[in-house]
Order: structure tokens, then C-alpha cells, then sequence
């Protein structure tokens, strides 16, 4: 009787024992899954709070190879309520009329090589007048040490097959270089029709820069007209290099005009528009034709015009997280031994950003 009872007990104290096996083998799967679901959601709240983008600029397509005739810029741009903060590396590229001189035989009231290489923090918020201020604090150097003769040898010999240039022993010398830029967009005028009629907007730009490469003060005017949906300037694609290409969260309260109105754009993109943009500079320093502030040992350099015109007519296509644009660029004379001309000179951009 005894043996049976300490048998029966045995046999309790172990299903006991597997009961709580149980159960702690329950709980840790519903905790592996609950730690699993919160992983995949902070890493989509992580990923989604972020955007990368690419931004060429090049003037082959329009058959030229001079002046500016290269541009890349690479940036990491992450959103939060109202604000938004961002890195960027970038490189710009010079060069005269005519690449194939060597340097003995370069015009004398040419524009000088150089190239521009530097990285740049910016952080950007929407104010209370519904307007993008953007601050970008950026660092590089013009010169050789900006390695623009290596990118432009390698975009003509791998990309565009076209000579190399024969002059970069004439570019400007090397000189470190900082520079701060404030940038403030405010849209100024909208006109909304039905969902199938026009939908335009209006908005102006001013934009100060302070460095010892570039320094100047410009305002602009930029243009949409929709091709199908087109959302606000910060409520979607927008126009502009350092702003979000999607809706900045806001936190007050005050409702949006146009924000996931229905409609589709052409090419059965999500939004798309065309878009022009007129801006006048006044320029007080550009050592990508002058030759650096602290060094002048530049072999070969040109007096800036201080007043220059530049204008982008340009297109952009959105597709659930990708953004895709284009646009031809046309600047007015910037050095001052040329002849003045407004559609001096021309190059094609193209943007694609993912988010």
C-alpha cells in the first residue's frame, strides 16, 4: 500500500514537473515572438524613418564637355516630427572649353580645372509659417586633393566613352575648405483643382552661403503642374536636394490640403509632376574660378561675375518607396573674361531616392 502511494506520488511530482516544462517552454515562445515582432517593427520603424539618394549631374547627353561638366552627390537623410537631419558627400567638377589642350595651350580668358570635394551635416524643420529652414554645415577641399581628375578619367574611360582631358596639371591648387549654408523654402501660393483638374503651386527659395570656396546670397522661384497626383512641397516628393521626399510628420493639428488625395500620375506612378525653377545669385566668392583664398599659387585662374542666372525645368516620377527625376540645367556666364551670355552653358541631372 505504502509502495503504491510513494509510486502515485512519483508519478505526480513528475507530471508536475512536465506541466512546468511546459509552460516555461510556452512562455519563452511567446517571448522569443514578442521580442521577434518588436525587432521586426523597430526595424521597420527604423528603416522607414530613413531615405538614401543619388544625384548626378553631366553634360555629355547634351554634347558638351566643358565648364561645370560633373556633379555627384550621395546623401543619408533621416525624418522625425516637424524635422528631419541628414550627411552628404559630394563632388563638383570644372573644367575649360575645350579638354583636349594641353595646359601650355589653354585659351588665356578660359575657366580654370577644379574640383570640389567635401562631406556636409544639415538638419532642416518645418516652422511655423509652414516653411522648410534648412542649416548645412559642410568641409573639403579644391584642388588635386579633390580627386576630380580621377573621377571625371573614370567616368569618360567606363561610363560615357568619350577622351580623357588633357589639362588637370593646370587646375587650381589645393585648399582646405569649410562653408555654412541656411536655406529657407516657403510655398507662397497653390491652386487646387478636382481631382482630375489642375493642381499647381509656387514657391520661393532664399539661400545664403558663407566659406572660403563658395560664398553668395540667391533667391528663386520654383513651379509644379501635376501629371495625375501631386502632394505639398513637404507632404511628398517636393523639389529641393537636402528636404525628405515624403510627408514630414507633423505635430499640430492643422489639416494638410492635399495629402493621399486619390489619382494616379503617369507611367501608374503615385505622384508625379513637371516642375521649373529660375533663381538669380549674387556671388562674392568662387575659388573654383578664382583660385583659393589662402593659396595663390593657382597657375592659372579667372575674375568671378557676381551676378549669375541659373534655371532647371525637370520631371519626377514616384513609386511606392523609389523616387526617380530629371531635369536640364542651364546656368548663365560666371567668369568674367567670357562673353555674358544667359544660356552659357547646360548639363542634364538625374535623382533617384529610396526610402
Amino acid at each position: 500500500m505504502r509502495r503504491r502511494l510513494r509510486v502515485g506520488r512519483a508519478k505526480a511530482a513528475r507530471a508536475r514537473a512536465r506541466h512546468r516544462a511546459a509552460l516555461t517552454s510556452r512562455s519563452a515562445l511567446i517571448m522569443l515572438v514578442g521580442l521577434g515582432a518588436a525587432n521586426t517593427r523597430a526595424q521597420d520603424t527604423l528603416i522607414d524613418n530613413w531615405e538614401f539618394s543619388v544625384k548626378t549631374d553631366n553634360d555629355t547627353l547634351l554634347d558638351t564637355d566643358r565648364f561645370y561638366t560633373n556633379g555627384l552627390w550621395i546623401n543619408a537623410l533621416k525624418v522625425e516630427i516637424d524635422r528631419w537631419f541628414g550627411w552628404s558627400i559630394a563632388n563638383e567638377t570644372y573644367t575649360p572649353s575645350d579638354i583636349s589642350l594641353p595646359p601650355e595651350d589653354i585659351l588665356p580668358d578660359d575657366r580654370p580645372y577644379a574640383g570640389w570635394s567635401y562631406v556636409s551635416y544639415f538638419r532642416g524643420h518645418i516652422d511655423e509659417d509652414d516653411a522648410a529652414v534648412i542649416w548645412e554645415f559642410g568641409g573639403g577641399c579644391i584642388g588635386p586633393c579633390s580627386r576630380a581628375e580621377r573621377f571625371q578619367a573614370f567616368w569618360h574611360s567606363e561610363v560615357v566613352d568619350v577622351p580623357e582631358a588633357q589639362g588637370w596639371a593646370a587646375q587650381v591648387t589645393d585648399e582646405v575648405g569649410v562653408h555654412v549654408r541656411r536655406i529657407r523654402m516657403k510655398p507662397i501660393r497653390q491652386w487646387l483643382g478636382d481631382e482630375r483638374g489642375l493642381k499647381a503651386d509656387l514657391m520661393r527659395t532664399t539661400e545664403f552661403r558663407l566659406g572660403n570656396i563658395k560664398s553668395d546670397a540667391t533667391i528663386g522661384m520654383t513651379g509644379r503642374l501635376r501629371l495625375g497626383n501631386m502632394r505639398g512641397y513637404f507632404d511628398g516628393a517636393g523639389v529641393g536636394d537636402l528636404v525628405p521626399k515624403r510627408a514630414v510628420p507633423r505635430s499640430s493639428d492643422r489639416p494638410r490640403d492635399w495629402v493621399d488625395r486619390p489619382g494616379r500620375g503617369w507611367l501608374w506612378s503615385d505622384e508625379s509632376f513637371v516642375y521649373a525653377h529660375i533663381e538669380g545669385a549674387l556671388v562674392a566668392r568662387d575659388s573654383t574660378i578664382q583660385g583659393g583664398l589662402f593659396n595663390d599659387d593657382s597657375p592659372f585662374t579667372q575674375d568671378i561675375r557676381h551676378v549669375v542666372i541659373r534655371t532647371e525645368i525637370g520631371i519626377k516620377f514616384v513609386w511606392r518607396r523609389v523616387l526617380f527625376g530629371m531635369s536640364w540645367n542651364s546656368t548663365s556666364t560666371d567668369f568674367a573674361s567670357w562673353k555674358s551670355e544667359l544660356n552659357h552653358h547646360n548639363w542634364m541631372s538625374f535623382y533617384v531616392v529610396a526610402h
